[in-house]
């Protein structure tokens, strides 16, 4: 549209979003106060709030790390940012007071840390902007239109490429799993194993009793057991049927976190969660900067600690390279 003067006019349409706007106004006056401003007797500037809201579900290290990450990557946006955390300790009433409370007080995105604050103000705020972290699997992030994030599951490909520097020899990998939850992470598996000179030697279980027939069919078949989440398979109950078939076997498993390599898998890739939360952080910069969450895709986490179970990998007669046991998190 053409003023009188023959400028081209904005409509209202064409204005990017208020959160846009006023993140733009912000950091126009935090240049221009840091470079002419001088302060006087009577002066005030004003400064135009960014508000961000951190919904926490869990308590412990890990979130707490989370938090402090995105904190140190939002530092940046100065005493303009307005952060509330909301630690719903795992209640869905404090998660309905979360969610009051952010729709009294506004906000222009909000960080969702686990299911339980993902569901909560996604189903309640359709259009907030969300940053979403410690969930599991990229697809639940993915289900929700105005999210994106950090989910916790390194890429299968990436966790291909570890075990071959773990265990060089490895071709064939040795995988149980039920496929109501996880055929479709296998299929994505094979696809990611091919190149690498892999393959998968796979046995479903559609119940628990079914798992020590399922493991005996990897027997002599496996260079290495490929532990991944599975609510039937991979539980308090049936770990140690999986760890023993590993020791009489030989087979080494690779499992899901440090707890599991010191209870006797071989090695077990982990994440910094501080790290995690400054990704989170970068994501949400993008997003207040005018991005938009259907170009952010959900991201792998960037950095990979480990722990190694040396004892383990003595009595597999399996050596590790010197760096990699430098590097390891933590030894056993």
């Amino acid at each position: 549209m053409v003023g009188p003067s023959g400028s081209k006019s904005v409509t209202s349409s064409e204005r990017p979003p208020l959160m846009i706007r006023k993140l733009r106004i912000l950091l126009g006056l935090t240049f221009l106060l840091g470079i002419l401003f001088v302060p006087d007797v009577g002066t005030a500037a004003s400064v135009v709030t960014v508000r961000v809201a951190i919904l926490s579900s869990y308590d412990g290290k890990a979130s707490d790390d989370v938090v402090a990450g995105i904190k140190q990557t939002l530092s940046p946006l100065g005493s303009g940012l307005v952060l509330t955390v909301y630690p719903l300790q795992k209640s869905a009433d404090k998660a309905a007071q979360a969610v009051a409370g952010i729709k009294a007080n506004g906000a222009d995105l909000v960080f969702a840390l686990g299911s339980l604050a993902l569901e909560s103000i996604a189903d309640e705020l359709p259009d907030l902007p969300i940053v979403a972290t410690m969930i599991l699997r990229e697809e639940d992030i993915r289900k929700y239109p105005q999210a994106t994030g950090v989910p916790l599951e390194f890429s299968v490909q990436d966790q291909f490429k570890w075990m071959q520097k773990f265990l060089p020899a490895v071709k064939k990998i040795g995988v149980v799993y039920n496929s109501d939850e996880n055929q479709a992470l296998i299929e994505q598996a094979k696809l990611a194993a091919r190149p690498l000179g892999l393959s998968l030697v796979e046995k479903t279980v559609a119940d628990p009793k079914d798992l020590p027939d399922a493991l005996e069919g990897l027997a002599n078949r496996a260079d290495v057991l490929w532990g991944l989440t599975d609510r039937m398979v991979l539980t308090r109950l049936t770990a140690k049927d999986i760890l023993l078939f590993s020791f009489r076997n030989r087979i080494p498993f690779v499992g899901l976190s440090e707890s599991w390599v010191e209870a006797g898998a071989l090695y077990a890739l982990d994440r910094d969660y501080h790290d995690i939360g400054e990704q989170c952080g970068e994501l949400a910069m993008k997003l207040l900067r005018g991005g938009s969450v259907t170009t952010l895709s959900p991201q792998s986490p960037r950095t990979v600690v480990y722990s190694l179970n040396m004892k383990i990998a003595r009595q597999m007669k399996t050596e590790f390279a010197e760096p990699l046991i430098k590097k390891a998190a933590k030894l056993y």
